[in-house]
């Protein structure tokens, strides 16, 4: 997002709010992404890509990781929009698009 978010917002986000929802979804996906090789070697399968590709049979495993990503993308997107909606709060001056 290239600009950091003022400690007021910050203070203003609590644990239930979609902001951290998504905080966390793109977290826990982004490491999913980073490790599901190295984990499928040692026999665990407890990760998004494996849900996905245990879901979705037809599908190859560069198949589930694209899809993965779709999804952290779209979870990014997500944090933009609260970012900018809750700019308004704390900004009211601000230009938000």
């Amino acid at each position: 997002m290239e600009e950091l978010i003022p400690k007021e917002a910050l203070q203003s986000i609590n644990n239930d709010s979609r902001f951290m929802h998504f905080v966390c979804v793109i977290g826990r996906l982004c490491i999913d992404v980073a490790t599901f090789k190295h984990e499928e070697s040692v026999g665990e399968m407890a990760s998004s890509i494996s849900c996905y590709m245990r879901d979705n049979p037809h599908c190859i495993q560069d198949e589930a990781i694209t899809s993965v990503r779709c999804y952290i993308e779209s979870a990014c997107r997500e944090v933009e929009l609260e970012h900018f909606k809750s700019k308004k709060h704390w900004c009211p001056n601000a230009v938000v698009g």
